[in-house]
């Protein structure tokens, strides 16, 4: 799939391809729709977060921790945190179950 990919902290992320996401149990494959690229996103990316190394740790990996995107079923989401090392710059993004909230439950 593609994706941003980062291959260090501080480094420019690329568009190339990565690895597709595999899930574990309670984890999800979402197919991404959206996503945002706010502030918390750059500076994990550049290793200046306290969370960088939860984030990020090892190389290399997909920015990114928010989205909206599709269940395999069609069914909308939304969802905050992703399982190393794919973030939610990509095609595809493997979330734990927890992280994801059904789209109709939040209006």
């Amino acid at each position: 799939m593609k994706a941003a990919v980062a291959h260090g902290f501080g480094s420019v992320p690329r568009y190339e391809d990565f690895a597709d996401p595999m899930a574990a149990p309670g984890d999800l494959i979402v197919h991404v729709k959206a996503v945002a690229l706010e502030n918390f996103d750059k500076m994990a990316a550049r290793g200046e977060h306290y969370a960088s190394k939860h984030m990020f740790p090892k190389f290399p990996a997909i920015i990114g921790h928010i989205g909206v995107g599709a269940l395999p079923d069609g069914t909308l989401v939304t969802f905050g945190g992703t399982r190393p090392p794919y973030g939610t710059m990509a095609e595809r993004a493997v979330i734990p179950k927890e992280f994801v909230a059904l789209s109709k439950n939040l209006w």
